[in-house]
């Protein structure tokens, strides 16, 4: 937020300078992030009126401009400007006097008639064009009838003035407003002086009864949902005229550095930016049976909001409506259908204090920043909605719209929320601090800032003014007695802890082996945000996502169920920028919904796209494949020492009968297998996908504990078998049945073919293993071997009807 120096005096009286201000806000938390000193860089600029205009005798692009100035009597220019007329109000630098651009005024000759002095712009008045309107910036400066003939011009516009740049952070609405700054210099008032908070040395008007209405107007207000609306005020003010503000209440908003635009918009500024209220006018005769209802939108409602965009609600956005449909979003922008226009003769003021969450949510979701929306996010006086600001709004519409009235005033909800008391136990605090302070201390510390205390033992009840909403739990209270006393006044101690050297926990252990492991085999490693967009999840198939309070985006309300969607956008960013391959892996927490809460577990997901591996001068190019993916799960289990099973099995994400299940005894590891086409297709892949992933606190349980084994000092026997039998049988149930019945000689068991063709009946397959043999005590007999392969044999051909034979090696 931006305001002047000259505001803040107008708020509230105080002698701090500007350096002191800026210093002395910062110890109470709110940062003043820039400051900017505006000087007079001009000399004697006078306000003057304008009492006729005549054209040059012989130069017909100039005309003669006779000025009053008041008590300093009358004088005569010439001007090529297009904009003066009769009964102007304008500025005017005189002989001896000096533009911001450094340009010296004396009398000038044009033709045979002298010029004393110069009619002046913006530009030679050096104003800020950020804060003047098309027309301000149009020839010669007018500035309206308020101003006083013959004055110095700084004294009728605000120059020469500092600007503050106010920084907080985004539970501190209470600080984006000249009234809440006012505030916070009282405070360091009260505590220098040592006084407690007093509201009335501020200046600003605040009553605290809502505005006399001549009730002779129809209007009703409903709020449906309180939680997101606690209290909603609907001002009717007949006979506005529109048109331009006065000069004094433009000057106003160049103090709090807001551009005037006209009446109204004025009027909703000025609350705005002084009082930290937002508000919004409606055209009451473009509202439906002039009625004004706080709800949620409904599926498949729309608005054209003020931008002239047509924007779709989500269902469940607060919204302001009349009788037949949204016309505003809470807090966010109004309706382009209820606006304001030049033919508007009778308007309805909203003041009304909604829920921040569900502002944030609807500002983000429809990607509309606005200024009211950034002071709900952050909270706003409910004391200020129900009395000051529509009595302060209807006394400037008095004022400035002259013959205009409040005809009925409607309102709805709770009049200010009761804020709870805090209790805090002085041990509690002291503990915390290590200070030593009593109850009279922190009752003194908390007075500043108007914080109602009382003492009952040992223990101090706090309740916050309505302003703080940031104040909700004991810690913050902590917090504001350190500001108040001075972070200085604590001592700093060096603590006395034990040195211990340093442990790391299995999980992150393995997780470091695991990026290891795969980065050796020749995989990149990604790091993708936790975040996704819910209705993908839904569209993939998989359970509800734990949904987000407050998302950052509409593409980022769910926290991710599965790691396939942040490593699928990472390879569509890859391969869309020609690389022709895709092999990344990548470890982070997933998250699923249990009941009233939500599980979150440490996972790996590979994925594989496109190329493999380059071809060179001995090997071929090589596309990744399901057994490229199986063979790094192998891998990785291998230098694990886990031991696993492969069974087929569905997947949500994966193609049916092209998925696997990995387990280790009874725990299940992970899944490997093709993505689904049309997943993949969601997920902007319009290739074959090949993607794994497994629970890396599973695979933590699954390690063995590695103990020393003696190597065997006798040679192995090799057999090899092939075994023909159903396509419909996996090689896992094969290997289990020879591990099953190959004995304790039996080491390790490979398979090292799997062929179907047109060689083989019908409906069969051959599948070869590789079987090596030892004994730790001596050197095996080839027949004994012969005999467990037997054994072997006879029940593969018993249980799965295999016919087999054999290979010695």
């Amino acid at each position: 937020m931006r305001v002047k120096l000259s505001a803040l005096h107008a708020a509230i009286d105080f002698d701090y300078t500007p350096e002191e201000l800026v210093t002395k806000l910062g110890d109470v938390g709110i940062e003043i992030e820039s400051t900017e000193r505006t000087d007079v860089l001009f000399r004697d600029v006078f306000v003057a009126r304008v009492m006729r205009t005549a054209p040059h005798p012989t130069h017909h692009r100039l005309q003669l401009i006779d000025l009053d100035l008041g008590p300093r009597g009358t004088t005569s220019v010439y001007t090529a400007a297009t904009n003066v007329r009769e009964g102007d109000i304008i500025p005017v630098v005189i002989p001896g006097g000096r533009t911001a651009d450094g340009m010296d005024i004396a009398t000038r000759m044009f033709g045979t008639v002298e010029s004393f002095g110069m009619l002046c712009s913006w530009k030679e008045l050096g104003l800020d064009s950020d804060l003047l309107s098309s027309e301000e910036k149009e020839g010669i400066l007018h500035l309206g009838s308020g101003a006083i003939v013959g004055s110095p011009f700084e004294e009728a516009w605000p120059v020469g003035d500092t600007a503050f740049e106010v920084s907080v952070t985004p539970d501190r609405g209470d600080a984006l407003s000249v009234l809440g700054l006012a505030r916070w210099i009282e405070v360091l008032k009260a505590r220098d002086a040592d006084q407690p908070f007093d509201m009335g040395d501020i200046k600003l008007p605040l009553p605290s009864a809502l505005p006399h209405a001549r009730n002779d107007g129809d209007l009703a207000v409903t709020i449906n949902n309180q939680s997101l609306c606690s209290s909603y005020i609907a001002v009717l003010v007949q006979d506005v005229a529109s048109g331009p503000s006065s000069h004094a209440f433009r000057t106003q908003l160049y103090q709090l550095c807001v551009r005037p635009v006209s009446r109204i918009v004025d009027m909703t500024n000025l609350c705005l930016k002084q009082y930290g209220q937002p508000t919004h006018a409606f055209d009451y005769d473009r509202l439906q049976e002039h009625r004004i209802i706080v709800r949620t939108s409904l599926p498949g409602e729309t608005i054209v909001t003020l931008d002239g965009v047509l924007r779709s609600l989500e269902p469940g956005t607060l919204v302001i409506a009349d009788a037949a449909v949204p016309v505003a979003v809470a807090g966010v922008m109004g309706g382009l259908a209820s606006s304001v226009t030049a033919a508007t003769t009778r308007i309805v003021f909203e003041i009304a204090h909604f829920d921040p969450r569900a502002v944030a949510h609807a500002s983000r979701h429809l990607g509309i920043k606005s200024d009211a929306a950034y002071l709900y996010e952050r909270g706003t006086d409910p004391g200020l909605t129900v009395s000051a600001v529509p009595s302060v709004l209807s006394a400037l519409v008095r004022e400035q719209c002259l013959g205009s009235y409040v005809s009925r005033v409607a309102s709805a909800g709770i009049p200010v929320p009761a804020k709870l008391p805090l209790n805090l136990g002085l041990d509690q605090v002291n503990g915390y601090l290590g200070s030593n302070l009593d109850a009279t201390d922190m009752q003194r510390l908390f007075g500043y800032e108007g914080i109602a205390s009382s003492v009952t033992g040992t223990t101090l009840s706090v309740t916050p003014p309505s302003f703080r909403g940031d104040l909700t739990s004991w810690p913050e209270y902590v917090e504001e007695i350190v500001r108040m006393e001075g972070y200085d006044e604590f001592p700093s101690h060096v603590p006395n802890l034990a040195l211990r050297p340093g442990s790391e926990s299995p999980l992150k252990a393995l997780c470091k082996r695991l990026r290891q492991i795969l980065v050796g085999i020749g995989l990149v490693e990604s790091r993708t945000v936790s975040f996704v967009r819910e209705s993908t999840v839904t569209a993939m198939g998989l359970p509800p996502a734990p949904l987000l309070l407050n998302p950052l985006t509409v593409d980022w309300d769910a926290l991710r169920p599965t790691m396939a969607v942040g490593l699928a956008g990472a390879a569509v960013r890859n391969l869309s920028r020609g690389r022709e391959g895709f092999a990344s892996f990548e470890i982070g927490k997933t998250f699923s919904v249990r009941g009233q809460s939500f599980d979150e577990e440490t996972r790996l997901g590979i994925l594989l796209a496109g190329k493999w591996q380059d071809a060179n001068w001995t090997t071929p190019a090589a596309s990744t494949s399901i057994f490229v993916l199986k063979g790094i799960i192998e891998s990785v289990l291998r230098d694990l020492h886990v031991p696993c099973n492969v069974v087929s099995s569905d997947s949500a994400i994966l193609e049916t009968g092209a998925s696997v299940l990995v387990s280790s005894e009874t725990t299940a590891l992970g899944t490997l297998g093709i993505l689904r086409h049309d997943v993949g297709a969601l997920l902007g892949l319009e290739r074959d996908t090949f993607y794994a992933e497994f629970s890396v606190d599973a695979l933590l349980k699954s390690i063995p504990a590695i103990g020393f084994k003696e190597f065997s000092r006798f040679p192995s026997i090799r057999r090899d078998i092939a075994v023909l039998v159903d396509s419909s049988m996996t090689a896992g149930q094969l290997q289990a049945i020879i591990t099953e019945n190959g004995g304790p000689l039996l080491k390790t068991i490979v398979v090292f073919d799997s062929f179907q063709g047109d060689s083989l009946p019908t409906g069969k397959k051959s599948v070869g293993f590789s079987m090596e043999f030892a004994s730790p005590d001596r050197t095996l007999l080839g027949d004994e071997v012969d005999i467990l392969v037997s054994s072997v044999e006879a029940t593969l051909a018993t249980r799965v009807g295999g016919i087999l034979r054999r290979t010695r090696v």
